[in-house]
């Protein structure tokens, strides 16, 4: 398995384009993938977490095919490998019961979708740097119970 510095869960082919082409244009260099399915990225995650290569921060969109986001933030927050992983948690639902829940579940950010390209850009240029290059993230993935 490969080191990854992002995982992004998101299932919107559009808004996947976008966001792969704002990480490649951020000012961090940085290894990241998207997946489509939830269950997917459970699996995906599962598999890092068990050869000790977990990414360093996770984008995720509640409104997935099969496990939503809101499950997915609950499985991740409930093991003790991934559960120190940060979540920024980017849906298009401003519902509050959604961004109640997805904080009681243990999300570390709840964001509305950027509407543009530009403030997609400067949204993930802020996260990297704020989670890859400031924050102590990579200490706390490593720690184990």
């Amino acid at each position: 398995m490969k080191e990854l510095d992002i995982l992004c869960v998101e299932d919107n082919e559009d808004y996947c384009f976008f966001l792969g082409r704002a990480l490649k244009n951020s000012s961090i260099s940085m290894k990241y993938e998207i997946i489509k399915e939830g269950d997917k990225a459970v699996e995906v995650l599962q598999e890092k977490s068990e050869e000790y290569i977990k990414p360093k921060m996770i984008f995720l969109d509640i409104n997935l095919h099969g496990m939503d986001g809101l499950e997915i933030l609950k499985s991740i927050k409930e093991s003790n490998r991934l559960k120190y992983i940060p979540v920024i948690m980017l849906s298009t639902s401003d519902n509050p019961k959604d961004i109640s829940q997805a904080f009681s579940l243990g999300a570390n950010a709840y964001v509305s979708k950027p509407s543009s390209f530009n403030k997609l850009k400067d949204f993930v240029e802020e996260c990297c740097n704020f989670w890859l290059k400031y924050n102590h993230t990579s200490l706390s993935t490593t720690v184990y119970d």
